[in-house]
């Protein structure tokens, strides 16, 4: 934990600065950003078994698309955002 103690005559912007200098610099800004976004690891089944679901889709819709039941969305115009 860091602890930071206003110096005698100090602004309070001024200890405010000195805080986040010691946090940058030790780390604990990139750990807390580390921890938040952080992707938990998918085991083996859970990826074998998403792989399935997506090849069996994609045979379907191209099955879907070679008989003419399904028809492609056109492509929208417009400007980018």
């Amino acid at each position: 934990m860091i602890k930071v103690t206003r110096k005698k005559n100090e602004s309070f912007e001024a200890m405010a600065r000195r805080f986040r200098r010691h946090t940058i610099n030790r780390g604990v800004v990139r750990e807390a950003k580390s921890k938040r976004f952080a992707v938990p690891d998918i085991s083996r089944n859970m990826r074998r078994t998403a792989t399935i679901t997506r090849m069996k889709m994609g045979a379907k819709m191209q099955y879907l698309r070679k008989i003419g039941k399904l028809v492609e969305p056109e492509p929208r115009r417009g400007r980018r955002r």
